[in-house]
């Protein structure tokens, strides 16, 4: 507890947000070595690591993608997901392009009407 409050002092004596140079993180690295105290994993961890590594690896390697730790299911749920986004925005974008359309024949049809107007008033006038 008194080695804790010491590094804890010694580190607030220093403002994190000014600009440090080398020898100040020198110096914090050497605080810090000093106080900490490496501690050595279990070998039941150790194994499970090497054991985990070993059966990933080959996978890794040559398809170069590693397996999968999440549950099939949320693959399943984002594959769902991103299949209906697709169909949505499918569908979305065919009525964009039949309203598109609509507008369009709607604008030529006011335009021939406004011409054959435009036309009929001319022939009466004249």
């Amino acid at each position: 507890m008194q080695q804790t409050m010491e590094v804890e002092r010694k580190l607030n004596m220093k403002f994190f947000w000014q600009k440090s140079n080398k020898d100040e993180i020198l110096q914090m690295e050497k605080i810090l070595q000093e106080s900490l105290t490496p501690v050595a994993p279990q070998p039941e961890f150790v194994a499970d690591l090497r054991q985990n590594l070993l059966v990933q690896f080959p996978r890794w390697y040559t398809t170069g993608v590693a397996e999968s730790s999440e549950p099939a299911r949320v693959e399943k749920l984002q594959t769902g997901i991103l299949v209906a986004s697709g169909i949505a925005g499918s569908i979305l974008l065919i009525i964009s392009g039949i309203r598109g359309i609509l507008s369009l024949i709607a604008a030529i049809t006011l335009l021939m009407n406004m011409r054959h107007n435009s036309r009929h008033s001319a022939s009466k006038a004249a």
